[in-house]
């Protein structure tokens, strides 16, 4: 798979290796309580997000 990606200014960047997509999806997959709140807002949810336990 092939990636286009871009950072904060349109640069360009490197596609990263399958050991850094691994540990960033490991990391996220832990914490499901993050998953569960990007579940929210891409639906659309943003009462259920606002209602949310979570530190601003």
């Amino acid at each position: 798979m092939s990636w286009f990606m871009y950072d904060a200014l349109g640069v360009t960047v490197d596609e990263p290796g399958p050991e850094t997509v691994r540990r960033v999806l490991d990391s996220l997959a832990a914490r499901a309580e993050v998953l569960r709140l990007f579940g929210l807002l891409v639906a659309g949810d943003i009462t259920a997000v606002e209602a949310s336990p979570w530190e601003r």
